[in-house]
């Protein structure tokens, strides 16, 4: 029997390709598959679906040793957060947290597994696919690195933190090309996925659209996410042709701080953005909202989880597992503890409107919003409640010179978007407007 703490169903209907053009497991993984680097430029993504990496992977995934790749997992669920090994394995009828020994043996992709047990081979192609498409960014956000923000890169090259990127597989038309017949050789594609980057700011993902379209791809679920700052109505109207379609909208804070860790963008006109999407919304197209609950935006998320119940929109959060010096427990407590009180206040508050019959909230159905937003509460609570790290004090002064670097190359003071941490962040050498 699989072990319900390490079992994920992920490698046996997902890939994932990074926007360089190499192949991975899962948008969540922390590290590859171990063994060789694969790209797209030499191996095709069912050629890597049961490369010896991936069949690795799927032996491991039977152990009851954690994976390093699924470090992220482990920890969103040390908080009590639905990570995505949790809403994965859901898709195939296996309630983790429930009842994984019963729903495990009567998954339909249960004769899947099994077959996997002596070399990690599947006959299954992937039927969702996660791809970035580039890193191109017009956006610099301070929890970010080069491989997904352009931005990000000019900058970390401008302090010589890293040296040149490698290029964008999508600035290739041969592997564009290429990831076409690829997408075209899998039969019964279920969703793809696209990250980025900023998707709208990358001229192939308008291609892709209108070549999915033009191949008659109308039984399939997309999604993408985007930062907000863009919006294009003839994209919205083509998203029609689709069985489904999700807009993930990332946005961190309702308020000015939410440009402050989004450095480029304008709070306002993402907000006034967003409420445009929410007038698309219908039982085809859904407007989903992309967080990472952080030290940065910790002292007022819960206004935004308000905000998300007074709108009936899902939130599919990610909490920020690195960099570690943005993790929230660098906070000293007596701050964090002065949140606390906010954050149960808003959980009680949806408390009272939700039905008192508890279900399973994975996923982005709004039927079940109430149940999802108290949980967003009680795992922002728990990060607010956790003990320093062995290593806080180190992470404390490695936070303030990265304040300092993105607040000089920004022209931003943090002092003037979180007066509650000012001593604190004095404190650790956070001194002189833009530090100049």
């Amino acid at each position: 029997m699989a072990n319900k703490d390490i079992f994920c169903a992920v490698p046996w209907h997902n890939s994932h390709m990074y926007w360089d053009g190499t192949h991975g497991a899962c948008c969540s993984e922390r590290t590859k598959p171990r063994g060789p680097e694969k790209n797209l430029s030499d191996t095709t993504i069912i050629e890597w679906y049961n490369s010896q990496a991936m069949r690795d992977f799927r032996l491991r995934i039977f152990g009851d040793d954690k994976l390093p790749e699924c470090q992220g997992c482990y920890q969103e669920e040390s908080f009590g957060h639905e990570s995505r090994r949790i809403k994965e394995n859901y898709k195939v009828a296996i309630f983790t947290k429930q009842a994984f020994e019963k729903s495990y043996t009567q998954s339909p992709w249960n004769s899947k597994f099994q077959a996997s047990l002596i070399d990690g081979k599947t006959d299954k192609l992937p039927i969702d696919l996660h791809v970035d498409f580039g890193n191109e960014c017009n956006l610099a956000c301070k929890m970010c690195f080069p491989s997904a923000s352009s931005r990000v890169a000019h900058y970390y090259q401008k302090w010589q933190i890293t040296q040149n990127q490698k290029s964008n597989w999508t600035d290739s038309d041969q592997l564009y090309a290429q990831f076409l017949e690829n997408i075209a050789s899998i039969p019964n594609l279920n969703r793809i996925h696209i990250m980025g980057g900023e998707p709208l700011y990358n001229k192939k993902f308008y291609k892709f659209i209108d070549w999915l379209i033009e191949k008659n791809y109308q039984n399939l679920s997309l999604s993408f996410v985007s930062n907000g700052t863009l919006i294009d109505k003839e994209i919205l109207d083509k998203l029609s042709f689709f069985r489904s379609a999700d807009i993930e909208i990332s946005l961190e804070s309702i308020e000015a701080n939410n440009h402050y860790i989004r450095q480029g963008s304008d709070t306002e006109k993402v907000l006034e953005n967003l409420h445009t999407l929410l007038k698309y919304r219908s039982n085809k197209l859904n407007v989903v909202l992309r967080s990472v609950p952080q030290l940065l935006n910790v002292n007022n998320y819960y206004k935004y989880i308000q905000f998300a119940y007074n709108n009936k929109i899902s939130i599919q959060s990610t909490p920020l597992i690195s960099p570690d010096y943005l993790a929230i427990d660098v906070l000293p407590a007596d701050i964090r503890n002065n949140f606390i009180t906010s954050y149960e206040q808003v959980r009680n508050q949806i408390q009272t409107g939700a039905s008192q019959m508890l279900t399973l909230t994975t996923g982005r159905d709004t039927s079940r919003l109430e149940q999802q937003l108290v949980n967003e509460c009680n795992v922002v609570i728990a990060m607010l409640k956790q003990s320093e790290s062995e290593n806080v004090q180190q992470l404390r002064y490695e936070l303030i010179t990265w304040l300092k670097r993105w607040d000089k190359a920004f022209a931003l003071d943090a002092l003037d978007f979180y007066p509650e941490y000012k001593d604190f962040l004095i404190e650790y050498g956070y001194c002189n407007r833009f530090h100049t």
